[in-house]
């Protein structure tokens, strides 16, 4: 895997749980402590943690997979 591919996967990957994130926290604040309000830090942590995270176990995944054959 090259560096270019796995910056690309390491974007979509934070951009994708950021925005998840965000939209889950905002939803469970507005509708559980009834105030409007997203979490920016907790959203950027887990999009930091998913986007290291996901594509190195893909990449070991790749990586074993180009082994066994």
């Amino acid at each position: 895997m090259k560096i270019k591919d796995l910056l690309l996967e390491f974007g979509i990957t934070f951009c994708a749980a950021f925005l998840v994130t965000s939209v889950v926290g905002y939803v469970y604040r507005l509708f559980i402590h009834s105030n409007q309000g997203i979490d920016w830090v907790t959203s950027f942590k887990f999009g930091l943690i998913f986007a290291i995270i996901l594509p190195w176990v893909h990449y070991k995944d790749r990586k074993k997979k180009d082994n066994n054959k």
